[in-house]
């Protein structure tokens, strides 16, 4: 009896060093700007890389040290780029409808005339390379310095204070040397009516065109907004820009009508890897501070 005693706890202590997790490598960040970010706001973003890996990997520990630099434990080997491009991303959603060819054009020609009143040249003439029906204009890469100056000078900021108070100029990526700029409309807060914060469901999904994306369900207040978002640019004729952390990375139409129920799908130029990140991405629901990639550190085994 002693001995199956003796046996038994012998197997129990190396049962217990075998479940012991054993991690291979430690990546860490640090906060951009830390000494403006809040210990919840700190705490929260802990949580959202601990849900977000936890899609991606088995296996992980995620903590903060003193010197509230996060600390992430892997067991497995990984791709620090692919790693870095789930953690680093900030996680900002937005649905922005945008303005109709005519706002843009009166907008930008209303600007022109206080800007020649001091004897500068025509925006239109100068930076504009192309103007499209849907509202957005094209500028040289090298032009956009001068597009943001021109817009906020002192004198053109009276135009969106007065007819264009929720106007609003964002760009996509570049292509060719070329970028585009899109006029959209925020609420009374600068924000955008539907955001990561109406997500209650992501999934990874293929669109019409066997394109990777992301199909996602909204909570009752963002099926709402999405509802009436959709009705008012499926009237106007005008494009809604979905973007990522600020960036439009598309800009559909609404071709039959108002869509109810709060499901959505964001497709474009993603590869496979790319919407499987941004649904890991985007399943808290919440977005991060701007973090900094510090070191890889292989672990003693």
């Amino acid at each position: 009896m002693r001995k199956l005693l003796y046996f038994l706890v012998i197997c129990l202590a190396y049962s217990c060093v075998n479940f012991t997790p054993k991690y291979a490598y430690e990546i860490s960040y640090s906060f951009d700007n830390a000494e403006n970010i809040s210990n919840e706001a700190k705490r929260i973003t802990l949580e959202v890389i601990k849900k977000r890996l936890s899609k991606f990997s088995g296996g992980v520990d995620v903590t903060m040290d003193s010197k509230d630099e996060i600390l992430i434990k892997l067991k497995s080997d990984f791709k620090i780029e692919r790693i870095n491009n789930i953690i680093l991303n900030e996680g900002k959603l937005d649905f922005w409808p945008c303005y109709s060819h005519y706002d843009v054009f009166t907008f930008l020609s209303d600007a022109d005339k206080l800007n020649q009143d001091d004897e500068k040249s025509s925006i239109l003439e100068t930076l504009v390379q192309s103007y499209s029906d849907k509202g957005l204009i094209t500028v040289k890469i090298t032009d956009t310095v001068a597009f943001n100056t021109f817009i906020n000078q002192e004198n053109i900021k009276t135009l969106f204070k007065e007819d264009f108070k929720h106007l609003k100029f964002l760009y996509d990526e570049p292509v060719n040397g070329y970028i585009n700029i899109y006029g959209v409309k925020t609420n009374d807060k600068g924000r955008a009516l539907v955001n990561e914060g109406h997500i209650t469901e992501v999934i990874q999904d293929f669109d019409q065109l066997n394109r990777p994306g992301v199909s996602i369900n909204m909570n009752d207040y963002g099926a709402y907004s999405w509802e009436k978002v959709t009705n008012d640019a499926y009237r106007t004729g005008t494009c809604i820009a979905i973007c990522l952390n600020d960036v439009v990375r598309s800009a559909p139409t609404v071709s039959n009508g108002a869509i109810k129920g709060g499901r959505s799908q964001i497709s474009g130029d993603f590869s496979l890897e790319e919407a499987q990140n941004l649904s890991y991405i985007l399943s808290s629901h919440k977005r991060i501070p701007k973090l900094k990639f510090l070191q890889v550190t292989e672990l003693e085994k």
